[in-house]
């Protein structure tokens, strides 16, 4: 029912996305300098186009983690204001270089760090104008659905957490899911202070047989979620069924479900996601702690009542959402099948949801197309990732206005993607200085021979020593313990050093000396002379120019140095502007 997932099952071309032609905005956590920080790289067609890093305090985390229990723990960067200079900046790297109408993927790459708990949508999609989605661990195809659809919708409101509108939330789903086809059937589980409330409003429905408020007392059976945290339960680690909420949920509905939502508090604990419940249906009295549930009893819940699609909706005042942008992405890394996070904040009406069961259990054959949603975050089937494939391969993009392309220069650490940065964040200052031009050719920012071009030489040991220096550099990316960094930077100089000797070997030698020419006239003698002095003046401007070029490629690197250090006084507009 989850459609096939490895190559094997004979669907190679629906399975295995082509990862070498689509958009992709590849986030991750990097250690730079002892800092860290995020990395994305905007990746097109397999070529990177620009690096945008910035701090993980900008981004609402915090550097380290806390103790168990400390604010830093309960903080909710999920939830709190748009990373503002961060977002232009690379909002305006994305428009350089992508066309508008082309779809963008948020991938997660090791390591993610909290990368996947924050709002990238909401962040992004109203400056890019694009769809977004999330790229998919575990990508499937989507497999034909029955009719009637089998939804079930479940939600609680435990008093250790805040109150919220559940039966508005409830009513707005089914509302928009019926109308936006195909038909439905609804099965819905509430607490059971809730019910009556929900089955007046939903009298209608109910009648014509398309909603079923499921009653409260046939959860009798299945007790009392014991009293524990989230990160202390046995059957959390063995993915064994222990709520009385999910028992519940698979003891009265059908053996088929095509979608499973929950509109729950989100609770972070650790760094992994919870559902936030009451004890049972029947009870809801503990004001101090909740019930919870975590990715692997959600995941053997899921499997065992077959479900397609698992929608989280963050109610309106929700206690974490980060917690449930963790509990998906923890799902989709374990689970096949879409997986989505949906913010009834930003759609109240759930017209957004609507739009994304459609998409997760449709794909692109009669899911509509793709459209921006802000309140949405999915983790999409195999069929929409064709979305993202380029209709043609993409050619070489050119610099922004003011900055010359050094050809041959494409990694981020060259000083070409240095001008990309500082560039983009001048642009991004506002008006003020939006009209400056500066040429950084003329300062000397040209692609280094012996890391960016690939054109000197195949000989072996050169590619031998550009994979050392390669790896050195990752080295150097992710190590803050200084002695460790030094002996790094030491084996990146060797290894520098020792690709300057193999390239000036491969060489060619220069050409034996030219034997004197017989007597000839006067203006001959006068064109061979000029041909004479100059080759004199070739020749000594090579022999020069092999001195001076270890001179400017260290002058290169000092120069990218430079404007790094820039980028960080120009972290603050103030102080850019002055």
């Amino acid at each position: 029912r989850l459609g096939s997932l490895h190559p094997g099952a004979g669907h190679d071309a629906v399975n295995a996305p082509a990862v070498e032609a689509a958009a992709l905005l590849d986030l991750r956590v990097e250690a730079a300098t002892g800092a860290r920080g995020a990395r994305c790289d905007l990746i097109w067609g397999g070529a990177l186009l620009a690096t945008v890093r910035a701090r993980l305090e900008e981004l609402g985390l915090a550097p380290e983690a806390g103790p168990r229990g400390s604010s830093a723990e309960r903080r909710d960067p999920a939830q709190g204001g748009t990373p503002t200079s961060f977002v232009e900046v690379l909002s305006s790297a994305i428009a350089s270089y992508l066309p508008p109408e082309l779809p963008l993927a948020l991938r997660f790459s090791p390591p993610t760090g909290a990368l996947p708990f924050l709002p990238w949508e909401r962040w992004l999609t109203p400056s890019l104008g694009r769809p977004l989605l999330r790229w998919p661990y575990l990508p499937s195809r989507t497999a034909a659905v029955g009719t009637p659809l089998e939804i079930a919708i479940c939600g609680s409101v435990p008093r250790a957490k805040g109150d919220f509108l559940l039966t508005d939330h409830i009513v707005a789903a089914v509302a928009a899911l019926r109308a936006a086809g195909p038909p439905a059937r609804f099965h819905l589980f509430v607490d059971a202070e809730r019910a009556d409330e929900l089955t007046a409003r939903l009298a209608a429905e109910i009648v014509a047989g398309a909603v079923r408020v499921v009653p409260a007392a046939e959860a009798e059976p299945y007790g009392v979620a014991r009293r524990r945290g989230p990160e202390t339960g046995e059957d959390e680690r063995s993915g064994a069924i222990a709520s009385p909420w999910l028992r519940w949920l698979l003891g009265t509905t059908p053996p088929r479900l095509d979608l499973v939502q929950f509109v729950c508090h989100g609770f972070l604990s650790n760094g992994r996601g919870h559902l936030a419940f009451a004890e049972s249906p029947l009870r809801n009295s503990d004001p101090d702690l909740s019930r919870f549930v975590g990715w692997r009893e959600l995941v053997t819940c899921l499997d065992s009542c077959g479900a397609r699609a698992l929608v989280l909706s963050s109610p309106s005042d929700n206690w974490s959402l980060s917690g449930l942008f963790a509990l998906a992405d923890q799902v989709a890394r374990g689970r096949p099948g879409p997986t989505a996070v949906h913010d009834f904040r930003l759609d109240p009406t759930a017209a957004a949801l609507a739009s994304t069961v459609r998409l997760a259990l449709g794909g692109s054959r009669d899911g509509g197309a793709l459209a921006p949603l802000p309140a949405v975050a999915l983790y999409p089937p195999a069929d929409l990732l064709r979305a993202f494939e380029a209709a043609e391969p993409p050619a070489p993009m050119a610099a922004p206005p003011g900055v010359p392309m050094a050809p041959g220069t494409t990694r981020s650490s060259s000083p070409r993607a240095v001008a990309d940065r500082l560039y983009a964040r001048i642009g991004s200052l506002g008006a003020g200085i939006q009209d400056l031009s500066f040429d950084l050719s003329a300062y000397g920012f040209e692609s280094t021979a012996e890391e960016d071009s690939e054109a000197s030489s195949d000989s072996p040991a050169l590619r031998t020593w550009r994979e050392k220096l390669e790896s050195f550099r990752e080295r150097e990316a992710n190590v803050s313990d200084p002695g460790l960094l030094y002996s790094v930077k030491k084996g990146i100089e060797g290894a520098r050093q020792k690709i300057r000797e193999i390239q000036s070997e491969l060489r060619p030698s220069a050409p034996p000396p030219v034997p004197p020419a017989p007597p000839s006239p006067p203006a001959e003698r006068w064109e061979e002379a000029s041909k004479r002095v100059l080759e004199r003046h070739t020749a000594e401007i090579a022999t020069q120019g092999e001195a001076a070029t270890e001179r400017s490629q260290a002058m290169q690197e000092g120069r990218a140095r430079a404007l790094d250090y820039v980028l960080d006084l120009l972290e603050s507009p103030d102080a850019a502007r002055k």
